[in-house]
């Protein structure tokens, strides 16, 4: 939307420029400038886009937000993965880095290192928590980054177009979208999940300056 300068939902989901699924034929089809989608870490990226220096807008979120909507991905995908079991018994597998793309907390190191070894290379890192706190500023620093100028009215129709209840309208015939809360992990984890997966966190982030300060520990 930012690039079209269009507060309007695209027909077309995001598998359809996701790389780690479509054959590159389907990505070369594709109008450019392209607006491409991956969880591939840094080191795993396609060459030729690392040596173009392609801008890179990383996403990072709460681990405990991400277990939740990650299991929530797996049982309603029951075909793909095979998996309806509960969130108690899908928790291990998570800590036990056994679940897509493997360990939470490694994929946020590599990139971190990323970050750090290539200081000029395009990364802009951007926190869910901020964009659910004040989408239009997350959005200006975003177009800031691209080069794109964008007016206050067509930043402000944006987000009312990407909002959770607008694409739950567009979208849920295709793909599930969720809640998108923040802190909705409180609804799932016992007291001693949680509780465990801080003193986790707590020894696995140390030194990943891409995930703080938004994710302070207790």
């Amino acid at each position: 939307m930012m690039r079209r300068r269009e507060a309007k939902l695209t027909v077309n989901t995001k598998a359809e420029a996701f790389m780690d699924v479509c054959h590159p034929k389907m990505l070369d089809a594709l109008s450019s400038p392209r607006t491409l989608n991956s969880h591939l870490t840094f080191s795993q990226l396609p060459t030729q886009g690392l040596a173009k220096k392609t801008k890179i807008v990383l996403t990072v979120r709460n681990h405990k937000d991400t277990a939740v909507s990650l299991y929530n991905h797996h049982t309603k995908l029951f075909p793909l993965y095979g998996y309806d079991g509960t969130f108690k018994s899908w928790f291990p597998l998570f800590l036990q880095g056994r679940v897509d793309y493997g360990s939470f907390f490694d994929y946020y190191k590599n990139w971190d290192e990323a970050v750090k070894s290539n200081p000029d290379y395009p990364i802009l890192v951007v926190a869910y928590e901020d964009m659910k706190e004040d989408q239009p500023r997350e959005m200006k620093r975003i177009a800031k980054f691209l080069g794109i100028e964008l007016t206050d009215d067509l930043i402000k129709s944006i987000c009312e177009a990407t909002g959770i209840s607008t694409m739950k309208v567009a979208y849920n015939k295709g793909f599930n979208v969720r809640k998108g809360q923040v802190g909705d992990y409180k609804n799932w984890f016992t007291v001693a999940q949680d509780e465990y997966l801080d003193e986790v966190a707590k020894k696995k982030v140390s030194g990943i300056s891409i995930y703080k300060p938004r994710f302070e520990l207790p």
